[in-house]
């Protein structure tokens, strides 16, 4: 049996947060790739529009709780 794993890492995260102009620390980071994990459609997968999602998402919830 063959198998396959894709990883993100925080990296990734990041690299989407700077082009969105969005200044995340490495704990938000990781509270951002452990939404996608947990949350994820599995019919869509996670790809770079998946995390830029989540990344607005985390970024909308953390202004409306100040």
């Amino acid at each position: 049996m063959k198998e396959i794993k894709i990883s993100w890492s925080t990296d990734d995260v990041f690299i989407i947060a700077d082009e969105l102009g969005i200044e995340l620390n490495e704990d938000e980071a990781e509270e951002i790739l452990e939404q996608l994990y947990q949350n994820h459609d599995a019919s869509i997968g996670i790809c770079w529009d998946v995390i830029d999602s989540y990344i607005e998402q985390y970024q909308t919830e953390k202004t409306e709780t100040k």
